[in-house]
């Protein structure tokens, strides 16, 4: 799967975020459901698109910075067009730390499943 490919998906997974949180506010389940449905089509992707690489690092900060940005994207719009409550606009910074942060732990997560993946691979070649 080339990095283009994955970028515009990822958009696409935070254009369906909004429509799901816009949509389906007094049916909280299906919301939820809807949420984790998009974050596991997503991390399957991520998943999927780790396995294929030779470098993951280059592929790890690509899709960091790129989540990152359409996540922060994400959250001004919603601002500006008054989905979001006033308090975005305190903590700028802190809430933008927090975001990389979080985002990082999750590819991290990606990234240590697909390693796991390939040395369980690897310790039962070896037998």
């Amino acid at each position: 799967m080339k990095t283009i490919r994955l970028i515009l998906l990822q958009l696409l997974f935070f254009f369906l975020m909004s429509i799901v949180a816009q949509s389906l506010d007094e049916q909280l389940f299906i919301k939820w459901v809807c949420y984790s449905v998009l974050i596991s089509a997503l991390t399957y992707l991520l998943y999927k698109y780790f396995t294929k690489l030779e470098y993951i690092l280059n592929g790890f900060l690509i899709n960091l910075f790129s989540l990152f940005i359409l996540f922060e994207l994400k959250k001004f719009v919603e601002y500006s067009l008054g989905l979001k409550s006033p308090k975005y606009t305190e903590v700028v910074f802190t809430s933008m730390l927090f975001s990389f942060i979080g985002i990082a732990i999750y590819l991290g997560g990606i990234v240590f499943a697909n390693y796991l993946k390939k040395f369980i691979l690897k310790k039962e070649v070896n037998k």
